[in-house]
């Protein structure tokens, strides 16, 4: 009889929605960890000149706008705010950094749908169609065919005109300045968003 109980107790974890979700989490996590270090997609010319080899050069005690050090082609046209946001990238060798650019794009574009249907859980079919609809969007194809960080921008912008009010000025003021590394999103979001205040 007790082993009966206990056949039931174990089938009854084994088979509960917390354990299967942590199985699940954990095969996405090893096979991101598996894409990041050793898949290899060929890293964009923007974030390999734009942010990786001035995040590198940045991190060896080199000047980040001379990538002639590590290329012949191409300079840093960043402004310097998001080399120095994105500095860490600079240890990892250029493929990894780029499959965990790729992988963060990603994952930024999600959140940016999710934010964007406006609902605290959106229904799960007109989520998948619009992350579909956004990911094979021909602008999106780019960015990630170039390794950008527009995605990573129009994330910061959604969050500031949402949790605006939460953040503390001192940190609204730092997001608000990683954006103007974009200058061309920035002139379209922020006149709006100082109108409204």
């Amino acid at each position: 009889m007790s082993s009966s109980l206990g056949k039931e107790k174990v089938t009854a974890v084994f088979l509960s929605p917390k354990f299967l979700l942590a199985i699940m989490v954990g095969f996405i996590l090893v096979l991101v960890v598996l894409f990041i270090t050793s898949f290899p997609y060929p890293p964009g010319w923007d974030f390999r000149n734009n942010l990786w080899g001035p995040s590198h050069l940045l991190i060896t005690g080199q000047s980040p706008y001379d990538l002639t050090v590590l290329y012949e082609l191409g300079s840093a046209v960043w402004m310097p705010v998001a080399i120095g946001i994105f500095w860490p990238i600079g240890y990892l060798p250029l493929q990894q950094a780029s499959n965990l650019w790729w992988i963060l794009s990603l994952i930024s574009l999600i959140i940016i749908v999710w934010l964007s249907s406006g609902l605290g859980r959106p229904p799960r079919l007109l989520f998948t169609i619009t992350l579909v609809m956004a990911f094979i969007f021909p602008p999106t194809i780019s960015h990630f065919s170039l390794g950008q960080v527009t995605i990573f921008m129009c994330l910061i912008f959604m969050v500031i005109s949402i949790y605006d009010r939460k953040f503390h000025p001192f940190i609204l003021a730092l997001l608000i300045a990683l954006t103007l590394s974009k200058p061309q999103l920035t002139i379209f979001i922020l006149p709006g968003y100082f109108f409204l205040i």
